[in-house]
């Protein structure tokens, strides 16, 4: 039986992430003016919220919206930060009362390169 068990964790080795690692989430914001993504990502980097925006110009997209599919271009802000600094960036983005209504929402990142984390992490706010 303690064989089996040592092939399972074994197999899982691989995907162990440890906890500090586990800190991160990658944000996603969408805008429709390329401007605003820019003071968006301009601000939330001064106040040390991120250490790396990565902003995505002219990125198309089809909604459902009043019975039929319609098109827009957006900007999108790609936001690596530590998961309990999502709701200061999200408040923060919010008191920039922008004309356009940014769309924001995150995903965790669940696997992450050690040396990358490190950079992303370097100089943010300690929480």
């Amino acid at each position: 039986m303690s064989g089996t068990n040592n092939l399972i964790s074994d197999f899982l080795k691989p995907f162990f992430i440890p906890k500090k690692y586990r800190t991160m989430v990658m944000m996603y914001v969408t805008v429709s003016d390329h401007n605003i993504a820019l003071s968006i990502a301009e601000t939330i980097l001064r106040e040390r919220l991120t250490n790396h925006v990565n902003i995505i110009k002219a990125n198309h997209c089809k909604i459902w919206k009043e019975d039929k599919i319609v098109e827009s271009v957006e900007t999108l802000l790609l936001i690596k930060t530590k998961a309990m600094l999502y709701s200061h960036i999200e408040k923060k983005i919010n008191e920039m009362n922008l004309e356009d209504e940014p769309k924001v929402f995150s995903v965790p990142i669940t696997q992450i390169d050690h040396d990358y984390f490190d950079f992303l992490t370097l100089n943010v706010l300690k929480v």
